[in-house]
C-alpha cells in the first residue's frame, strides 16, 4: 500500500494512470494535482500528502527541472516516473540526469507502465530495509508540552553515564527542534555552535571539527537546534550526513523532534532503531499522539513505536493499559514528575538532579529500552 502523488497531464492521463495503479494493486492513496506545483508550493504539497512514489507528467522541461531542484531539498528519496510523449534519447537522458527513476511514453501502454513502477516500488522496499540505524532513538511528542524535550534531555544524561561506565563510550543529543528546543537552556549552551552553523560552515565534519561544534556534559555530547531561524530551513540530505558522520563516534544517539513532519524529520524516523511517542495524560495529548501513531503506522514505522507517558502534578491519572489501547501502541514506561527537586528544575529552565527519584527511574528506563534488544522489550502491550 503505498502513496502516489500524480502531477499535471490531462484529467484523461490522471485517470489512466489511476485506474492503471488500482487494476493491477500496485497504489492504494492516489492523490492527484492538475499540474506541477512551483517552488512556493512545492514544501507544503510534500509535506501535506507525504507521497512515497510520484508520476510527473513532462508538459515543460523547465517546470520538471525545477520540481526536481525542489524535491531533492525536501525529500531527496522519493522516486519520481516522468510520463512524457518526448521519447527522444536527450530527452530521456536529461530527465535521468535530474534524478528521474522511471521513464514511461505516452500514450501508456499497460504492460511497459506496470513493468516500470514496479521495478520503482521494488527499489523503494529494498531502499527501506537498510534505512534503519540500530542506534538511533526518536523522542517524538504527540501534543508539544507533553514533556518530550524534557525527557529527551534527561534520557541523553543517562544514557551518557551508563555508557561511559559500561564501556567508556559516548552518547549524542541532537536537538532537531529548530524554533523551540530546550538543549541549550538545559545544558547551558547558549553560545555555543548550533546544527545550523554546523552545517553552513561546510567544513567536513572530522574529529577536529566535530570536537569544535559538539558541546559535552558529563557522557554525553549535545548539538543543539539553535536560534529559529526560517531562511534556513534543513534539508533531508543534510541531517543524514550529520547521523551519518555521528553513527561511528557515538554508542546511542537521541534525536528531540518537534512533531511538525519537517521533511527531515521524517528521514529521522525511518531510520530511527525506536521511536519514543511522548503523552501526558492530557486528554488533548492523548488524542493527538493517537493521529500521530496512525500516521506513523502508516509509513512502516508502527512497529518501532512505543509511548512513553509521562504523569505531571496536577494532572489526571490515567493508567498505562488504557493509554496503551486508546493510542493502539504499547505503552513503554510511565514517568512520574512529581518529585519536588524535580518541579524546582523545571521552573527554573536547569535539568534536575541525577540523585532525584525522577532521573533514577529514567536512568532505569533507558537502559531497559535502549541497551535491551528491541524485540525483548516490544513484545506485550504495555509497562
Amino acid at each position: 500500500m503505498h502513496r502516489v502523488l500524480i502531477l499535471g497531464g490531462d484529467d484523461e492521463l490522471r485517470r489512466r494512470t489511476r485506474d492503471l495503479l488500482t487494476d493491477v494493486g500496485l497504489g492504494a492513496e492516489v492523490t492527484e494535482l492538475a499540474r506541477i506545483p512551483g517552488e512556493i508550493e512545492i514544501a507544503r504539497i510534500l509535506q501535506v500528502n507525504q507521497p512515497e512514489v510520484v508520476l510527473a507528467a513532462v508538459e515543460s522541461m523547465l517546470a520538471v527541472s525545477e520540481f526536481m531542484r525542489q524535491l531533492e531539498s525536501h525529500s531527496p528519496d522519493v522516486p519520481v516516473v516522468a510520463l512524457s510523449q518526448y521519447t527522444d534519447q536527450r530527452t530521456v537522458r536529461e530527465l535521468m540526469h535530474w534524478g528521474v527513476k522511471g521513464f514511461v511514453p505516452l500514450p501508456i501502454v499497460r504492460t511497459h507502465f506496470v513493468d516500470v513502477i514496479r521495478q520503482v516500488f521494488d527499489d523503494l522496499r529494498t531502499a527501506t530495509q537498510f534505512e534503519v540505524i540500530p542506534q538511533l532513538f526518536s523522542f517524538l511528542p504527540g501534543k508539544g508540552g507533553s514533556g518530550t524535550s524534557q525527557l529527551a534531555c534527561h534520557f541523553g544524561v543517562a544514557l551518557g553515564l551508563i555508557a561511559e561506565e559500561e564501556s567508556d563510550d559516548r552518547v549524542l543529543l541532537l536537538d532537531l527542534d529548530l524554533s523551540s528546543g530546550l538543549s541549550r537552556y538545559l545544558f547551558e549552551r547558549r553560545h555555543a555552535y548550533s546544527l545550523i552553523e554546523m552545517i553552513e560552515t561546510g567544513v567536513p565534519l572530522g574529529e577536529m571539527y566535530w570536537n569544535q561544534f559538539v558541546a559535552r556534559y558529563e557522557g554525553l555530547d549535545v548539538i543543539t537546534g539553535g536560534r529559529h531561524n526560517p531562511r534556513h530551513p534543513l534539508t533531508p540530505t543534510q541531517v543524514r550526513q550529520v547521523i551519518d558522520c555521528a553513527r561511528p563516534r557515538y554508542a546511542a544517539i537521541c534525536a528531540d523532534l518537534t512533531g511538525n513532519t519537517e521533511s527531515f524529520s521524517l528521514e529521522i524516523l525511518r531510520r530511527s532503531a525506536r521511536v519514543f511517542l511522548v503523552t501526558s495524560s492530557d486528554p488533548g495529548a492523548i488524542q493527538l499522539a493517537t493521529e500521530r501513531f496512525r500516521f506513523l503506522d502508516k509509513l512502516g514505522i508502527g512497529r518501532r513505536t512505543g509511548v512513553l507517558y509521562n504523569r505531571f502534578p496536577g494532572q489526571v491519572a490515567i493508567s498505562p493499559a488504557r493509554i496503551a489501547a486508546e493510542i493502539g501502541a504499547p505503552v513503554l514506561a510511565e514517568i512520574n514528575f512529581d518529585d519536588r527537586k524535580v518541579g524546582e528544575a523545571m521552573r527554573a529552565g536547569r535539568l534536575f538532579e541525577q540523585s532525584t527519584s525522577t532521573a533514577r527511574h529514567i536512568r532505569k528506563v533507558a537502559q531497559r529500552l535502549v541497551w535491551e534488544p528491541a524485540t525483548e522489550v516490544m513484545v506485550g502491550a504495555s509497562y
